[in-house]
C-alpha cells in the first residue's frame, strides 16, 4: 500500500495478435525497495520484469538474492522495458544467483544467442535447478535429478499471455509439495495449458486432487 502512488494497470487486446498496454510508471509497485525484505519468507518468486521497473525495484531484487531465502527467478524478458544490450547481462547475473530459474528458449535466444536448452544451462550453471521452456514442444530441467525432458500437451490455444507465469506456478507448487521432477514439469504444463485456453491470464483448473491424479 502506498498512499502517494497509483496502482499500476494493464489492458489486453486479445485480437489476431495479442497486444498488451501497460500503465505502471510511477505506480506503487515501482516504488518497492529493499525495505520490503523483512516481510518475506519461505520461497520467494521473482521475475525479470521487477528490476526493470525502477532503481529501487532493482535493489529489492538484489537484496532478496543476497538474503537467506529460497528464491526462484523467471527471466521473463520484456523488450519495451529495456533493450537487449542492457537486459542480457543483468538477467543472466540475476538468474544465475537464484535457486530455481525459469527461462524460455525463445527469450534465451534473443538475450544470449542460445539455440538449445543445453546452451542455456552452459550460460546459467549457477541455479540449483534450471527449467528451460520450449513453447509447445517441451520443458527441460537441469538439476539434482539430472536432465529431465517432459513434452508439452497438445493445446488449442485461445490466447497466449499468462502461460509462462502459469507454468512457473504449477512447477513451484510441485516443488513446495515435494513432487518428483517429471511431475513438477508436467504440472507446469497442465497449469499453463489452462491459461492458454482462456482470453484472461488465469485458466480454470480442476480440483487439486484430480489434477495431481492426472500426473
Amino acid at each position: 500500500m502506498d498512499p502517494e502512488a497509483p496502482t499500476g494497470v494493464f489492458f489486453k487486446d486479445p485480437g489476431e495478435r495479442t497486444a498488451v498496454y501497460y500503465y505502471r510508471a510511477g505506480s506503487a509497485a515501482s516504488r518497492l525497495g529493499p525495505d520490503l525484505l523483512p516481510s518475506l519468507s519461505g520461497l520467494v518468486h521473482l521475475s525479470g520484469i521487477t528490476p526493470a521497473l525502477s532503481a529501487s525495484c532493482a535493489e529489492l531484487v538484489k537484496a532478496v538474492l543476497d538474503a537467506p531465502l529460497s528464491v526462484s527467478f523467471d527471466v521473463n524478458y520484456r523488450p519495451p522495458l529495456w533493450p537487449v544490450r542492457d537486459a542480457a547481462p543483468v538477467l543472466a547475473r540475476l538468474a544465475g544467483r537464484a535457486d530455481i530459474a525459469f527461462v524460455g528458449l525463445d527469450e534465451a535466444g534473443v538475450l544470449w544467442g542460445a539455440a538449445t536448452a543445453e546452451d542455456v544451462r552452459a550460460l546459467l550453471p549457477g541455479p540449483h535447478i534450471l527449467v528451460v521452456k520450449d513453447g509447445g514442444n517441451e520443458a527441460v530441467s537441469f538439476g539434482p535429478s539430472g536432465t529431465v525432458h517432459v513434452a508439452a500437451p497438445a493445446v488449442d490455444v485461445v490466447e497466449p499471455v499468462g502461460a509462462g507465469d502459469a507454468y512457473a506456478a504449477g512447477y513451484l507448487y510441485g516443488v513446495l509439495h515435494d513432487l518428483p521432477e517429471p511431475a513438477r514439469l508436467r504440472l507446469g504444463h497442465l497449469v499453463a495449458a489452462a491459461a492458454l485456453r482462456v482470453t484472461g491470464d488465469v485458466g480454470v483448473l480442476p480440483p487439486v486432487g484430480e489434477l495431481l491424479a492426472s500426473l
